[in-house]
């Protein structure tokens, strides 16, 4: 049945979309089984229309992603008859902000496709479903022992499993212009980092730089707080108490110094200080940075964009810089996944397209087209790790499985304030290296309590 009289079916889409609502779920009405879920869903009378919110296009071809998600749908709709998954592609900066003015007239989507963050800030606003309830106790307790990245339970409840794990916003870095620094491996700690960096820029003659940063973009991660997580998991963790990031504490004081210390250097150029993920991206591929941090799930898909301008195989990634020399090159993991609503159309065909998001079917395909982590352990087992095409996929999964990634706190107060007042200060700091910095964390305290 139609939840709101809105739905279209994007053909491609479709499946797809009914894939991420089920892996978010939202209803009461939890399904003992994956058979039990498919069971209920074709007995429901009618056709079922089940519209998801994400940022991927199926009808795409360009995008792997994209053509995974395709995939995924194609093989549910065609063991589910009468189903449709309709599939309505959003901006992924305004996923948030959108979806809570959709719930506010009664017109949001079934499924949404959010960060892990986002979705904890969901929960505590009463717009998304305990999955636990909609999947059952039983089922979602078992599956978290087999997913890679299993989801963060808040309060007793769990918001969001994660559809891609991944290790976050890594280090992007061409060895052949490391090469030519005479840099054999990427530095370890950010004092060696900042050097290397800027002896790239040097290089580059003002033409090319050492390193880029992205300063702006969606409020659900910021490079300020990937610097963070070089002082280890104890300082990581005592700065964020109760949910809110302290900006005038020592870690913060540290970050927003080698922050100055990367500009002042050369090693960043002070354009940064407006500079969106997608635009680095392309910066980075057209061969502007030897050194580049952006996300690690558009790995494949930045090297064969790449690889029209310059020898792909150059290209590789690594974890951020540490403040020890003894520590753990670490990535901070904010991993999209999807939720539900409150409401929606078939609580029985959300429910059983999530459970059939994490088949090992499922699993395979959006590593092998999509080029992304699997969200089962076993997949790994599959042979097809072991051909050259998985060594993308692999090298992500094993930061991931090594420890590196420190996840955000599930408890975070005013996440998109937070990260905004993230980006702020890099973006004082980048444009004007001279700013008072315990100024500029003092406004972005500010800015983050509000």
């Amino acid at each position: 049945m139609l939840k709101h009289g809105r739905r279209n079916a994007l053909f491609i889409a479709a499946a797809v979309a009914s894939a991420s609502m089920l892996l978010a779920g939202c209803s009461s009405q939890a399904p003992a089984s994956t058979a039990t879920a498919a069971a209920e869903c074709k007995a429901g009378t009618g056709n079922t229309t089940v519209t998801v919110w994400t940022f991927l296009n199926p009808n795409q071809p360009t995008d792997t992603r994209s053509q995974a998600l395709r995939d995924i749908i194609d093989s549910f709709q065609s063991s589910h008859p009468g189903v449709t998954v309709n599939v309505q592609t959003q901006n992924w900066t305004d996923l948030e902000t959108k979806y809570l003015t959709s719930v506010a007239s009664n017109t949001e989507p079934d499924v949404l496709w959010i960060t892990q963050g986002d979705s904890a800030t969901l929960l505590q606003k009463g717009v998304v479903t305990d999955l636990k309830s909609l999947l059952g106790a039983n089922y979602v307790k078992d599956l978290q022992t087999k997913l890679i990245a299993p989801g963060v339970e808040i309060n007793g409840q769990l918001p969001q499993l994660p559809l891609w794990p991944d290790a976050g916003q890594v280090n992007y870095y061409r060895t052949d212009q490391l090469e030519k620094a005479g840099i054999s491996t990427p530095p370890k700690t950010w004092d060696e980092f900042t050097t290397a960096a800027a002896k790239l820029s040097d290089l580059g003659g003002g033409k090319t730089y050492g390193f880029a940063i992205p300063t702006t973009g969606a409020p659900t991660t910021s490079f300020f707080f990937n610097i963070a997580t070089g002082e280890g998991k104890t300082a990581w963790d005592d700065a964020w108490k109760g949910g809110k990031f302290d900006f005038t504490g020592s870690l913060a004081k540290k970050t927003a110094e080698t922050v100055k210390s990367l500009v002042t250097s050369g090693a960043v150029p002070k354009d940064n200080g407006n500079l969106n993920g997608d635009v680095e991206q392309n910066q980075f591929v057209t061969g502007r940075y030897a050194i580049a941090n952006m996300y690690s799930p558009r790995f494949t898909t930045i090297k064969k964009q790449a690889g029209a301008n310059f020898d792909a195989s150059t290209v590789n990634i690594a974890g951020l810089p540490t403040f020890a020399k003894d520590g753990k090159n670490p990535v901070l993991s904010n991993p999209w996944g999807v939720v539900a609503s409150k409401t929606p159309a078939s609580p029985a065909c959300t429910a059983a397209f999530i459970k059939s998001m994490y088949s090992a079917e499922s699993s395979l395909t959006w590593s092998k087209v999509g080029g992304q982590v699997p969200v089962l352990k076993s997949t790994l087992s599959d042979p097809w790790f072991k051909t050259a095409d998985a060594s993308d996929v692999k090298q992500i999964a094993s930061i991931i499985q090594s420890g590196q990634a420190l996840p955000l706190p599930a408890n975070i107060v005013n996440l998109s304030q937070t990260m905004n007042a993230a980006n702020a200060v890099l973006q004082s700091i980048v444009t004007d290296p001279n700013s008072d910095i315990n100024q500029v964390l003092q406004k972005a305290e500010q800015a983050a309590s509000q």
